[in-house]
């Protein structure tokens, strides 16, 4: 275990039992490691990394949620404050925990800097469906990032989690993000913008 590891941050210290995760009776560290990769793996395209969401992400998703250019478009409470984005880290890894949606930060390949992000949330197996919600901070915007990174996460939710359906819902106002969904979302299966 290294000092500044997701498991160290995590609280997570040499000597430690973890009995259960998530309600769920663990028998062994593999069954840990399992819950934690399973469905929630990094993922690649061929510019960018796909990553877990960290609590020192704070400051970027600070930007994201607190950007008046950003937020025009969404139906969400701004972010005034850090804490209002620690929060909302907190919010979407308990989220995770819960397998109620899957939450990606947005790199460079073979960099860390925090472009934007992309989620699966409001995932239901039972009806084999999910939305999909992605934002880039105004300096990444125009850059072909989504149009490279949408498509490995429908293949990521039909291949991988089995989804029937994956939707987004886009204001109708904000023009770049429904022409460059309804022309870069295209899949065998049922998509709907």
């Amino acid at each position: 275990m290294e000092p500044n590891s997701q498991t160290w941050n995590a609280g997570i210290r040499y000597g430690d039992f973890i009995v259960a995760f998530n309600s769920v009776s663990l028998e062994s560290s593999d069954d840990l490691f399992k819950m934690l990769t399973e469905e929630k793996s990094f993922l690649t395209t061929e510019n960018y990394t796909l990553r877990n969401l960290m609590p020192e992400d704070a400051q970027e998703i600070f930007a994201l949620r607190s950007s008046d250019e950003i937020n025009k478009y969404l139906d969400r409470p701004k972010a005034h404050t850090l804490d209002d984005a620690r929060n909302f880290i907190t919010k979407i890894i308990n989220g995770i925990a819960k397998n109620e949606s899957i939450f990606w930060v947005v790199t460079p390949k073979g960099e860390s800097k925090f472009l934007g992000s992309i989620c699966l949330w409001k995932i239901s197996r039972e009806e084999g469906k999910a939305e999909i919600g992605f934002e880039l901070l105004p300096e990444n915007h125009g850059k072909g990032i989504m149009q490279e990174v949408i498509p490995r996460i429908i293949q990521f939710g039909f291949e991988e989690l089995k989804l029937q359906t994956i939707q987004a819902e886009l204001s109708p106002r904000n023009l770049k993000s429904v022409r460059m969904a309804t022309e870069q979302i295209r899949a065998p299966h049922h998509v709907t913008v």
